[in-house]
């Protein structure tokens, strides 16, 4: 047996500009221009401002996920202190 069409099932064409509306290409939009910035920012609320000084600090265990993954762990552990932050960071 052979069905009509029904037109009732069928979507609405949908323009390009309504498919890309929610999608958000590059960076989000932040005050600051680096990424490690927001992070010390969050950090500051806990270890104070001293945590600005990690990223400058040299070593291949200053990275930005080591940071994040870092502060994690001691506000986990409610130690917050730098140096101990310090200590998480080269042992990641």
């Amino acid at each position: 047996m052979h069905k009509e069409y029904d037109e009732s099932y069928t979507n609405a064409p949908k323009s390009m500009s309504s498919l890309f509306g929610e999608l958000q290409f590059g960076k989000k939009e932040t005050k600051h221009e680096f990424e490690f910035q927001e992070i010390c920012e969050d950090l500051q609320k806990d270890f104070g401002k001293l945590v600005w000084t990690i990223p400058h600090k040299k070593g291949n265990w200053v990275t930005n996920y080591n940071l994040k993954k870092a502060g994690a762990i001691a506000r986990k552990a409610g130690v917050t202190t730098v140096p101990y932050l310090i200590g998480i960071m080269k042992r990641l």
